[in-house]
């Protein structure tokens, strides 16, 4: 009789533990994973359509407007493309499709491409033409309702341009420096300045969907410049590097104006 109290003792205990054991699991705080969306294809307003897409040769892009691209050097461009070494990369082109998305405020994409060992290569940078929606965080919720091309705007009495856009490896900042008049009687402009790079560091977490990489405030895939957001100097900081130059890019085809 001993043995069965002390069996129906040990019985009880053991269920007791195992409900203390799931009340303590389902007080755990559950993780909100928001929706995704993808900050490489933003939706493009009819008077500025996306381009051909990646794949097309950078010389037959539809939109916008290309122009020779001049890397600074051949370490540069290596680290800038990171997934696999580069030989001798030529036919190397740059090609901007901008909008004013509202204030000034210029969305959109621009392409780098190049071949190399028989290969075509296009990296695709783009910055969103909406704006910042509100979604369930835990106190990450910032930046409602700002433009996704927040900062891509004209500076210094519209001499200068700096601005944001992202792929999936990492960040660019689009650099106008020199403003020049082709002298004719509509004024033509055409403008000149550098692409700068900043990879994103190797995680095993994934970038959250809900914001581009400039609105990331901390850890792996925060690309913010204190320079390009304040605009207080027409290069950005925090990191980025020059990857090259472009001369003669039309303003008016490359912003849609």
């Amino acid at each position: 009789m001993n043995n069965l109290k002390l069996i129906l003792i040990i019985a009880t205990l053991a269920l007791l533990g195992t409900g203390c054991a799931k009340e303590k699991k389902s007080g755990a705080p559950q993780v909100i994973t928001p929706p995704v969306v993808n900050p490489s294809n933003p939706t493009y307003p009819v008077n500025a359509p996306p381009g051909q897409g990646p794949g097309t040769p950078g010389d037959q892009w539809a939109y916008g407007d290309t122009v020779a691209f001049k890397p600074d050097s051949l370490a540069i461009f290596n680290t800038y493309v990171g997934t696999h070494p580069l030989n001798n990369p030529t036919n190397v082109k740059l090609n901007v499709n901008l909008v004013d998305v509202g204030g000034g405020h210029f969305g959109g994409q621009i392409k780098i491409a190049y071949d190399d060992a028989g290969k075509h290569y296009e990296g695709y940078f783009a910055a969103g033409t909406g704006k910042n929606q509100k979604y369930s965080s835990y106190d990450t919720n910032h930046d409602v309702g700002l433009y996704h091309a927040q900062y891509n705007t004209w500076f210094n009495g519209g001499s200068n341009f700096t601005g944001f856009f992202q792929d999936a490896y990492g960040a660019v900042v689009l650099v106008i420096d020199q403003v020049t008049n082709q002298g004719d009687a509509q004024g033509s402009a055409y403008v000149n300045g550098s692409v700068w790079f900043k990879n994103f560091t190797q995680s095993l977490a994934p970038q959250g969907s809900q914001r581009y990489c400039w609105f990331i405030y901390a850890g792996p895939y925060d690309c913010r410049s204190t320079t390009v957001i304040k605009k207080s100097n027409a290069y950005p900081s925090d990191g980025y590097r020059r990857l090259g130059t472009f001369t003669g890019l039309a303003k008016a085809k490359a912003f849609n104006q």
